[in-house]
């Protein structure tokens, strides 16, 4: 058993991995490490998983357990040739703690739309009163839309 001093005020969260510094930054598997098994607020213990520790040995946290499942996000595109647009921000996305891309909307949290509203008038110009979405236009410039499970944006409840 290893205990730190840091905890839960700190940013500690069970299940989260330690190694041993290593001044060199290379890779090294058989590094020491071990896992955060209980946190309280100003001490965390954990379990010594490969090598051990002395009481003075610096330790930085390698993967940080997150104490929620991650927010789910789906991202679409209305046009094919925004698709590398599309990846982009998958990628960018993918790479964010706390979120992850799903290839099923039905099951997102979050819903990344790249679209080309048609605009009149300097207002987006929707299908019908009922649709979440502008009209997508190819000449237009792509722009985020970003809606939640609802399916319905987030300003338009402000605006009420």
């Amino acid at each position: 058993m290893v205990r730190i001093k840091a905890g839960y005020l700190h940013g500690v969260t069970k299940g989260s991995v330690y190694v041993a510094y290593n001044q060199k930054k290379i890779m090294n598997t058989d590094a020491s490490k071990f896992v955060i098994t209980k946190v309280r607020a100003f001490s965390s213990d954990g379990e010594v998983h490969c090598g051990n520790f002395n009481e003075d040995d610096l330790i930085i946290e390698e993967t940080h357990a997150y104490p929620y499942e991650p927010i789910k996000i789906f991202c679409k595109a209305s046009f094919l040739k925004d698709e590398i647009l599309l990846k982009e921000i998958i990628e960018e996305v993918s790479k964010i703690p706390g979120l992850e891309i799903t290839d099923i909307q039905k099951k997102s949290d979050i819903t990344l739309f790249v679209v080309r509203p048609k605009i009149t008038n300097s207002t987006p110009v929707y299908e019908s009163a009922s649709h979440t979405l502008p009209m997508s236009s190819e000449g237009e410039s792509p722009e985020v839309w970003i809606l939640p499970a609802t399916k319905n944006i987030c300003q338009k409840k402000f605006t009420n």
